[in-house]
Formats: C-alpha cells, sequence, structure tokens
C-alpha cells in the first residue's frame, strides 16, 4: 500500500513523458523518486530513473541519459527481477546501438545474453541477438547491417565477450 503514491507518480510522469509535456513529465518522476525514497522503498526508483534516461536521450543530452540508465541499471542489477532488469539493460543496449557506443554495447550485450540465458528454455530460443535486430531501423539495407555487426564483432572480440561475440556471428 505505501508504494501506490510514487507508483502513481511514475505513471502520471510516463503520460505526461507520452505527451511530450516532459517538463511536467521530469516533476512527478521526480514526486515519484521522492515519495519511494520516503516511504523506504528506493528499488521502485528504478522506473523513474529509466523513463528519465528516456527523455534525456530524447533531448540530446547524453551524459544525463546515461546517468539516469546507470541508476536504473544499478538498482535493477541488485534483485535481478526478470522483466526490471531485463528492460533495463535492453532499453540501454538501444541507445548504446543508436549511438554507435560500441564498447560499451559489447560489454552490456554479454551481461543482457547471460542473464538471458539463466531463464526458462523456452524463452532463450528467442535469444538476445534476435531480439538486438529490432533496433534497426525498417529501411535498413542488408549491408548496412552487415557492417555494423563487423564492427559490433570487432569490440566483442576486444573485450573478450565470447558470448556476445557467438551470438553475433
Amino acid at each position: 500500500v505505501k508504494d501506490w503514491i510514487g507508483r502513481s507518480y511514475q505513471r502520471l510522469g510516463v503520460t505526461l513523458h507520452n505527451r511530450l509535456q516532459l517538463d511536467s513529465a521530469l516533476y512527478y518522476l521526480n514526486l515519484s523518486e521522492k515519495a519511494n525514497t520516503a516511504a523506504g522503498l528506493d528499488y521502485l526508483n528504478w522506473g523513474a530513473y529509466l523513463e528519465k534516461g528516456l527523455i534525456y536521450e530524447e533531448q540530446n543530452q547524453p551524459e544525463k541519459a546515461e546517468q539516469y540508465y546507470r541508476e536504473a541499471l544499478r538498482l535493477t542489477a541488485q534483485r535481478k527481477v526478470r522483466m526490471d532488469y531485463g528492460q533495463v539493460m535492453y532499453t540501454m543496449l538501444g541507445w548504446y546501438f543508436n549511438t554507435g557506443q560500441w564498447d560499451k554495447y559489447s560489454e552490456l550485450s554479454e551481461e543482457y545474453l547471460k542473464f538471458q540465458s539463466e531463464g526458462d528454455q523456452q524463452r532463450i530460443a528467442n535469444d538476445g541477438t534476435h531480439n538486438l535486430l529490432f533496433f534497426f531501423g525498417e529501411n535498413v539495407g542488408q549491408a548496412t547491417k552487415n557492417a555494423t555487426f563487423k564492427a559490433i564483432i570487432q569490440h566483442h572480440e576486444a573485450q573478450n565477450n565470447r558470448v556476445s561475440l557467438a551470438n553475433t556471428w
């Protein structure tokens, strides 16, 4: 029951973000964070942090975006709740992919793929690399995809990320 205030503020922040009322969205996401912290529910702040990261990414403020994404990742890594942790990692992977931050992409993809492999076997069939193909836009040609994957492979090799390397190949 004590988590409903923070969750309500967060939901309102997400709704306002979807309506492109970004200042209001940030205001309610901040209220969500304060309410969760006051109730001793710091873990729940991951959702507000992830949403703030998305807002700052859209506003082309990469330092703030990464700051909030990293904070969301830090919180969800503590419990590794499949939906929470997986959602944060997937969002960050999309951001790293879209911004060409291949070292960070490679590092996080290794963690993401290992985490995915810990799930049930039915979900593993739809592996993480297959999911990551959705980061490409609809009109991206095969040559662009191949060049992107070749760049990613070089970073996986440099960081010795064997799971990511095998999946990317």
